[in-house]
């Protein structure tokens, strides 16, 4: 070295930061005098100098990335604080915030159920959103990576997709199109069931680094958490709802003695607005046992009539919501599970999934209410049916009450509920309902 660039004397003084060393300066001259100790001891103090700038810069950037860390998680929670019902504005806003900080060429947010993925949300790395496809996306861990995370519900970290021999149909796609060399996936994981991912993506190889895998776990925490704030929220919002519903109905109740019909309205009303119903009424078993329509409110009426009287039993759902005392729900009424008069009944007036729930009075069935959607599916407040549930309670106390109009001890019962022959009731409120009194 020294010869090549004609050097005869160096001195070489290590740069060091707690015990480590980190650097060092190297002076050299080309006389063959050794380095007097004041020399020695200027040279120190400017790799001390080099140390502390070293330092300085190093703390700077940790303080601007905990302070820019800091101002994310604010505007997280403060999107989070404004918007208790949605989580899609937390999606964009965790996407944009971990794209930037995390120098991601992509970030998606994915939610899950049990049978398939899709994307929710989506930013690129300049933090613009970046476009995405929400198909559902069928769930196989051996056919593509967020299938890995839900199914073992650990973080997924693939740092070199260059060397996987395995990879599957779904990424190798992926690769194709954005050029992904390296992943790093989160699944979000609510009382040990994953409900999503949070998959962040590199274009170059190489590993996340452990700031970076714990930068991304408190993204995914703050998903975590706008998802059960949003749950809790709805939650605690559709429970007043149903609890003024059933107040409604009990104040009708107390001001209608002697007609259900107000009853009947007011549920029929209710069940609309809590369950987003289509078609919503009350079967009542008659006279002769068989159950026939009291009530109801929606398109298809004469339709329905035609396949009226409803059997007992499980030879219809309302015969076994009677029979069993128990909710039936069907998601799809198209199902051969779904018994054949009430298959029948469902395609007369356009009802893909419907939900049946008794009313019992001291042990006995005297009906059921029954709430249909035009679209196959579930939804948490329509799969419970308490709510409903609750309301026949009501109805069924009112119809055994002395004296009320629908007392099947009475001569005048409805004449649906007393079966063929009956007279004709009143004909059709201003709100579209059938009376029957």
């Amino acid at each position: 070295f020294g010869r090549d660039f004609g050097f005869n004397s160096v001195l070489f003084t290590p740069m060091l930061r707690k015990g480590q060393v980190i650097g060092a300066i190297g002076t050299a001259h080309p006389d063959g005098k050794p380095f007097g100790p004041h020399q020695v001891a200027l040279i120190e103090s400017f790799a001390d100098q080099a140390v502390i700038a070293i330092e300085n810069v190093r703390l700077f950037n940790e303080t601007q990335e905990a302070l820019q860390r800091q101002t994310a998680s604010a505007d997280i929670l403060r999107v989070i604080s404004g918007s208790p019902t949605d989580v899609q504005p937390v999606f964009d806003a965790i996407v944009l915030s971990a794209a930037r900080l995390i120098a991601c060429d992509r970030v998606v947010m994915m939610r899950c159920d049990d049978k398939a993925f899709w994307a929710e949300a989506s930013a690129d790395r300049r933090g613009a959103r970046a476009f995405i496809e929400k198909n559902r996306v069928p769930i196989d861990p051996q056919a593509n990576f967020p299938s890995r995370a839900i199914r073992d519900k650990v973080t997924l970290h693939l740092p070199d997709w260059s060397r996987m021999d395995d990879m599957p149909e779904h990424e190798r796609g992926l690769r194709e199109r954005i050029g992904i060399g390296s992943t790093l996936m989160m699944p979000l994981v609510r009382d040990d069931h994953c409900i999503g991912v949070l998959s962040l993506m590199r274009q170059r190889v190489g590993a996340f680094s452990d700031k970076e895998i714990a930068l991304a776990e408190s993204f995914r925490d703050q998903a975590m958490i706008a998802v059960e704030n949003t749950r809790l929220f709805n939650e605690t919002q559709e429970a007043l709802e149903q609890q003024t519903a059933s107040a409604e109905v009990l104040q009708v109740i107390g001001s209608s003695v002697s007609d259900t019909q107000p009853v009947f309205d007011k549920i029929l009303h209710s069940c609309e607005h809590l369950f987003g119903g289509t078609q919503i009424g009350i079967n009542l078993v008659g006279a002769d046992g068989r159950i026939w329509i009291g009530a109801y409110h929606g398109r298809g009426r004469e339709e329905l009539e035609r396949v009226q009287p409803f059997p007992p039993g499980d030879a219809s759902a309302s015969g076994a919501a009677i029979a069993h005392r128990k909710v039936i729900h069907y998601p799809d009424t198209t199902d051969a599970s779904v018994p054949e008069t009430t298959r029948r009944g469902c395609a007369a007036i356009g009802i893909h999934s419907a939900l049946f729930a008794p009313m019992v009075w001291d042990g006995e069935g005297i009906g059921v209410i029954f709430v249909g959607r035009d679209m196959a599916g579930t939804k948490s407040t329509l799969t419970s049916g308490r709510p409903v549930f609750g309301q026949g309670r009501c109805i069924a106390a009112h119809l055994r009450r002395p004296g009320s109009d629908r007392d099947p001890e009475r001569a005048d019962v409805p004449r649906d509920a007393r079966g063929p022959g009956a007279p004709d009731g009143d004909g059709r409120d201003s709100q579209g309902y059938r009376r029957i009194a």
